[in-house]
């Protein structure tokens, strides 16, 4: 299937240019760690390990040893997709508690729309695994 982006899983994803995405976090915050492994449905282990090896061949996540020290961890959480397959996501609910909000001004979706031009045309893309590309 054709693609604007490079969709090959053989090779590393190229990282986006600029600087690296930083997290602002409440200096009296107190670090949570998650210790204990997320159980995954038996009929979806295989599909989560092949895809956790991708991501580590592709270069988005990186193996951790055991016995190593982390401050931050959070819990992997599976959920199903409407086709069936496994989706991993990330519960971040403990970082989003510490993290100090930022604010960024935007004009709301109808006047953001309104500002387009008569006869024009719109092109959405879909970055394939996109904010995987953005260096933390």
């Amino acid at each position: 299937r054709a693609s604007t982006f490079n969709t090959c899983q053989h090779q590393p994803l190229p990282l986006m240019h600029g600087k690296p995405l930083e997290f602002h976090i409440d200096k009296n915050a107190r670090p949570h760690a998650v210790y204990t492994p997320a159980s995954v449905p038996i009929h979806w282990q295989e599909k989560v390990q092949a895809d956790l090896a991708r991501d580590v061949a592709l270069g988005v996540l990186e193996k951790v040893e055991e016995n190593t020290p982390v401050t931050w961890c959070h819990r992997m959480v599976i959920c199903r997709k409407h086709n069936g397959d496994p989706r991993r996501t990330v519960d971040l609910q403990p970082l989003n508690d510490a993290s100090v909000r930022q604010c960024h001004p935007t004009l709301p979706p109808l006047q953001a729309a309104m500002t387009v031009p008569h006869d024009t045309k719109k092109s959405c893309l879909d970055a394939w695994n996109g904010y995987h590309s953005v260096e933390i």
